[in-house]
């Protein structure tokens, strides 16, 4: 009995472990326990960034565990060096890219309403041209959520908030060789998804 109970290995403090071995960790094992204490060490921290930016309790919180979720999901093709910087830059793009859709949604909504009276004698077609239109942007939206990490967060840099490069490298903390071909990856991943 004694054997017995010395055989049994003491489950590890993950809460007393560096960032850095908990990627590793989670990494071999896969074991969501490791993944949740990354979360709550850093939910508030991800939360106030959001707040910050959204200004909004609810959409703080929704936006926080988008982040997380997609973390979650795409944990295992990053290479994190510095967790806690990494997750921050991340949190910022995040919202950054959140107030743009919104940004980009009040701009349409007020063209709209500023130029509701031009299609009046073709309703029809300017129905035909809005779905299309519509449709357009939701394929290109649904595309570029699909890239990997570090394509998505670059494509959308460059062409959603017009950084240049080394904005991008210097938002990211990806060397300008490593921008350079996330973004070209990036757009030959967006070409072939569009076209199927």
């Amino acid at each position: 009995m004694i054997q017995l109970i010395r055989g049994i290995k003491k489950r590890p403090d993950f809460s007393k472990m560096e960032d850095a071995e908990l990627l590793s960790l989670y990494l071999i094992n896969r074991e969501e326990k490791i993944f949740e204490t990354l979360v709550d060490r850093y939910s508030h921290l991800v939360y106030a960034v959001c707040y910050k930016y959204l200004k909004n309790e609810e959409d703080s919180k929704d936006a926080a565990m988008n982040i997380f979720g997609e973390l979650f999901s795409d944990i295992a093709e990053l290479e994190i060096k510095n967790f806690k910087a990494w997750l921050y830059t991340t949190t910022r793009n995040y919202c950054l890219m959140q107030l743009r859709k919104t940004k980009v949604r009040e701009r349409y909504i007020q063209y709209e309403g500023n130029n509701q009276y031009h299609f009046v004698e073709n309703e029809a077609e300017k129905h035909l041209i809005d779905k299309e239109h519509i449709q357009t942007i939701a394929s290109l939206s649904e595309a570029i959520e699909s890239l990997n990490v570090e394509q998505r967060d670059c494509i959308k840099l460059m062409y959603l908030e017009d950084k240049s490069y080394q904005d991008i490298s210097d938002l990211t903390g990806y060397s300008l060789n490593q921008v350079k071909s996330y973004i070209q990856n990036g757009k030959r991943n967006l070409k072939i998804k569009l076209s199927e």
